[in-house]
């Protein structure tokens, strides 16, 4: 369990990391599925899985027991990150695109 004072472990971080990249691959995976409710599925059991091997890494490598608490959290969190992500709540600014034609070099005249 997360205590007070505690560092985040690496694994948390990693699930974190891969919940952003889910969405993306839920799109790969579901491009012939019409249905968004079969892409909201793989997408949660997805992330299921992404939490309990976590923590099933994190209690192996800790040689704790497998944890509830730390599945839910890591969990429920990946499930907002993921489902931000596949919804567009986020929606791009353009700062990428300013920067990158800041940073354009005009072709050479010949």
């Amino acid at each position: 369990m997360i205590e007070t004072g505690e560092v985040v472990d690496w694994v948390l971080i990693l699930n974190w990391i891969i919940a952003f990249g889910l969405p993306l691959l839920v799109g790969l995976i579901t491009t012939r599925l019409d249905t968004s409710l079969s892409k909201v599925l793989w997408l949660a059991g997805l992330n299921v899985l992404n939490a309990g091997l976590g923590e099933l890494v994190r209690a192996l490598e800790t040689d704790q027991p497998w944890s509830l608490t730390n599945f839910m959290f890591t969990l429920l969190g990946a499930l907002a990150v993921a489902y931000g992500a596949y919804s567009n709540v986020w929606k791009p600014t353009g700062a990428a695109a300013a920067a990158q034609e800041a940073l354009r070099t005009p072709p050479a005249s010949g």
